[in-house]
């Protein structure tokens, strides 16, 4: 039996009242939140994701800067010099920037069928990744205002644990508990406690910039994005185009499953303005569908080639940001009984520094 759509429409909507409480630890200074979750569509596939980012300009050793940064940012700011692995050449009329961030997330995976405690052979595994991690972004900034000619690149190291030591059956529990939902019978069928590694190592660059004199303008931002370890190994390329007021020199939300990337805010005016991407990955392996790498568990025969659009809108005042999008993925094993996959996802923070 399963839920009634009454009841999914009911816990879509509770679930989006929640959004708010989460989203509360974006007011602390250099946080960027993102709550992503399938308010558009059943509690199903990827169903719910977390993500916390601390991020701040790394300072040069030794400079009064770096001796203001408190024990974790100076310990980070100098783990993340082993993560510096692109030599970015600055032009002389370019401006360098680089950026350390401290992250924290969740995500949650689920079958269609909450209702059963039986393994469900022919959809995907119960599973969640509680993670930690640290990323050393580097920045390159055209000094022509009218060209933007910007360069980012990205390396992130994230370790943590999948099975139930990630939590994210009691997550899972306390948000349908607290919004009246059913709650999944099925966690007994997650994947085994493993400990989970990836390391992401991205680029982007603002290819073009379209202004007509006034204060509307337009970007296209191209991006790739590498991920190596036990969680996954995939390869993924695409394209995001913006168009607003007073756009930020700020890169692309959501190329390569992201929303770290940090940007030029110092004295930026206000600004909205709407983004449409898309991309596609080539996946050799995926955890979440491929079940556990040292043991036998669950799993489902996953697509190697993975499609996904996303839309959305965006905010930006002096330094504080806050960004609405919607993704639909397609299918991503045999499978899955849908064409594909909808969510959406809300970003908050404000950001220190430019």
């Amino acid at each position: 039996m399963f839920v009634s759509d009454r009841h999914l429409l009911d816990a879509r909507v509770g679930r989006a009242r929640l959004w708010p409480a989460w989203l509360l630890l974006a007011l602390l200074p250099g946080c960027l939140v993102t709550a992503e979750n399938d308010i558009f569509g059943s509690d199903r596939n990827y169903t719910n994701g977390f993500r916390g980012l601390h991020s701040f300009e790394r300072p040069q050793p030794g400079s009064a800067e770096h001796d203001a940064l408190n024990g974790l940012q100076r310990r980070a700011s100098e783990l993340s010099e082993s993560l510096d692995l692109f030599e970015l050449e600055v032009p002389h009329d370019n401006t360098r920037r680089t950026h350390v961030g401290l992250v924290f997330g969740q995500v949650i995976f689920t079958p269609e069928n909450l209702t059963t405690e039986r393994l469900i052979l022919d959809d995907r595994p119960y599973a969640g990744w509680l993670y930690t991690g640290l990323v050393h972004t580097t920045s390159l900034f055209d000094d022509d205002d009218t060209r933007r000619r910007d360069e980012q690149a990205y390396v992130e190291l994230d370790i943590g644990v999948v099975g139930p030591l990630s939590y994210a059956e009691q997550t899972q529990t306390i948000v349908h508990r607290a919004i009246n939902a059913d709650v999944a019978k099925g966690w007994d069928n997650q994947l085994h406690n493993e400990a989970a590694l990836l390391l992401r190592v991205g680029r982007q660059s603002r290819d073009a910039y379209w202004n007509d004199g006034g204060a509307w303008s337009g970007d296209s931002i191209s991006g790739w994005q590498l991920n190596a370890g036990n969680v996954a190994v995939s390869a993924l390329l695409g394209n995001t185009w913006r168009w607003g007021y007073e756009l930020p020199r700020t890169f692309a939300l959501g190329v390569g499953e992201r929303s770290t990337a940090t940007g030029n805010l110092n004295g930026a005016p206000d600004s909205i303005y709407g983004f449409f991407g898309v991309d596609g990955r080539a996946v050799l392996r995926d955890i979440f569908l491929d079940g556990n790498s040292f043991r036998d568990s669950h799993s489902v025969s996953k697509q190697n080639f993975v499609g996904a659009a996303r839309a959305g809108i965006a905010w930006h005042s002096g330094n504080w940001f806050l960004a609405f999008a919607h993704e639909r993925r397609t299918r991503e094993f045999e499978e899955q009984r849908s064409n594909g996959h909808a969510f959406s996802s809300i970003s908050a923070g404000y950001r220190l520094g430019r």
